[in-house]
């Protein structure tokens, strides 16, 4: 998504794959820490971008309040995240157990539509500029699928990377990625 390397990188490393974003030299520094507590200095930073991480913490409005703390003023803080309406498809077409099974198996803890993270984040003096919806409901679908045919040939050895091809092929003959929706989407992105 972005040319120039970021100046600092902040994971938990809870996943342990840290050491691969300073191989890959995405950022000039990395600091191995919660973002519900980070050492960067107040008002230090002009851009805070987080993509697909924030509804996996489960004390996000800590994060939120450190994102305001460490940004400069008219500093941007763009991030995208599963929508309430990532549950809301599931749901309509499995059940709400399913969706409810695999938002705890995915560690989704905040899955909010854009008004109720333009509360959150009027609340630590952060203001919505502009949010999207993208990821339809049949892209999700097709998504959802795909994740459960590969883990049933990891389970019985089979060799997920033989078929990516197809998989891709499939995923590019559904997804639009000019969808975009201010009503509703599985994924949003919000600028603030």
């Amino acid at each position: 998504l972005f040319k120039k390397r970021f100046d600092i990188g902040v994971d938990n490393d809870e996943n342990k794959d840290t050491l691969l974003a300073i191989k890959n030299k995405r950022y000039k520094k990395v600091l191995i820490e919660s973002a519900e507590k980070m050492s960067v200095k107040k008002k230090s930073l002009n851009f805070v971008f987080s993509n697909s991480v924030i509804e996996h913490i489960p004390n996000n409005k800590a994060v939120l309040s450190e994102v305001s703390r460490v940004l400069k003023p008219g500093g941007y803080f763009i991030f995208t995240c599963p929508s309430v309406y990532f549950t809301q498809f599931l749901s309509e077409k499995y059940s709400s157990v399913y969706a409810s099974l695999r938002n705890k198996q995915l560690n989704h803890f905040h899955l909010l539509n854009h008004k109720q993270w333009t509360k959150r984040l009027n609340k630590v003096n952060l203001e919505v500029i502009n949010f999207t919806y993208y990821t339809t409901k049949t892209e999700l679908l097709v998504w959802e699928k795909l994740v459960w045919l590969n883990k049933i040939k990891d389970f019985f050895g089979i060799s997920s990377k033989s078929n990516r091809k197809a998989e891709i092929a499939k995923i590019k003959s559904i997804v639009d990625f000019s969808k975009t929706s201010k009503k509703h989407g599985a994924n949003i992105i919000i600028v603030a």
